[in-house]
């Protein structure tokens, strides 16, 4: 039996890779519902989604270590101060692992310095398997300070620096503005696959769009359309500098440029899409091969999924499941 509790640090498994293990044996995914209120943790294979454990719980941020052992993040306000507690809910193959806690394990504000202990937080893992908590102090305009926390080992591990091995494709971004994460989540863009052509002869184009905003034209056996449209928000409205499939037979792209209308300031961007439709997806994973979960499909999907993710396998929806919000992460495999 895994124990997470006595056991080594565990090792990851690689990251995720072109021929991942087959989907017979099935995968773990842990969401919420927004709707009910409840975090799960489920089994996926061919015949569906199977609930392991669910839970009246609000985790900000999720974080595999590799295909059984989840890690759970949630901020703890103190009342009466600006600091918050973190804690940190472990499981094993979708059950809660209660020897680190019943309702999970506690880092108190006080472990971090001064300044630090109502900071913004991030949960990580490094590709040999050590799970972090990262806070950054923000000052200014400036990228701010960090400290790191190593949490998978006793005694506990505090630092100035990153840890030298960090996924960043697999952790978590700071939930920072934009022009502050723009390395990690170029990163995260770069981790994904990229397919020479779209499925059934559809087919992408950079061109001008409505008002000369330099856009993309798609075409497929459904529809032809471009974006972004005038009626586009003007926070999502990119300058689209590329556009690629990420797929070969799910019609599945990714728009990547910069939106010099944005609030924050020229900040750069990225917005996917099944299909030609005129609206973006509102999120999507890659779950290795050409398995892909996406959230608000638009009208290339059913209204009944909206808001839902929804697992494909290639073109083939595999399933649908109960996760309704961004907190969303499916296992290696």
């Amino acid at each position: 039996m895994i124990d997470a509790m006595s056991a080594p640090p565990p090792v990851a498994s690689p990251p995720v890779a072109a021929t991942p293990a087959s989907l017979d044996d099935g995968f773990l995914i842990a969401g919420r519902n927004e709707a009910t209120q409840q975090f799960f943790v489920a089994r996926v294979t061919p015949s569906g989604v199977t609930e392991i454990s669910h839970e009246a719980a609000e985790p900000t941020q999720l974080v595999w270590v590799d295909a059984h052992i989840l890690v759970a993040m949630t901020e703890l306000p103190i009342d009466g101060s600006d600091a918050s507690d973190t804690r940190l809910r472990w499981y094993i193959d979708g059950v809660p692992n209660d020897r680190r806690g019943k309702t999970g394990e506690v880092i108190q504000a006080a472990v971090w310095p001064v300044g630090f202990r109502g900071a913004t937080s991030r949960l990580m893992v490094t590709r040999s398997g050590q799970v972090w908590v990262a806070r950054k102090r923000l000052a200014g305009e400036g990228p701010g300070e960090d400290r790191y926390l190593r949490v998978d080992a006793m005694p506990r591990k505090l630092q100035q620096e990153p840890p030298a091995d960090l996924d960043v494709a697999r952790s978590n971004l700071w939930p920072l503005g934009y022009a502050l994460i723009q390395d990690d989540v170029r990163a995260k863009l770069d981790a994904l696959p990229k397919a020479a052509a779209g499925p059934d002869g559809a087919s992408l184009a950079l061109t001008q769009v409505a008002g000369g905003t330099p856009g993309v034209a798609c075409k497929d056996g459904k529809r032809a359309s471009s974006w972004p449209s005038r009626s586009t928000h003007r926070f999502v409205r990119l300058h689209v500098q590329d556009a690629h499939w990420l797929s070969a037979t799910l019609p599945l792209w990714i728009a990547i440029g910069h939106n010099p209308d944005h609030p924050d300031g020229d900040v750069p961007g990225n917005v996917a899409f099944l299909g030609c439709n005129k609206e973006p997806l509102s999120d999507f994973r890659w779950l290795g091969g050409d398995v892909w979960a996406t959230r608000d499909g638009g009208a290339w999907s059913d209204p009944k999924d909206a808001k839902r993710w929804v697992i494909w396998n290639g073109a083939r929806k595999l399933a649908t499941t109960e996760a309704t919000s961004s907190v969303f992460e499916a296992a290696p495999r």
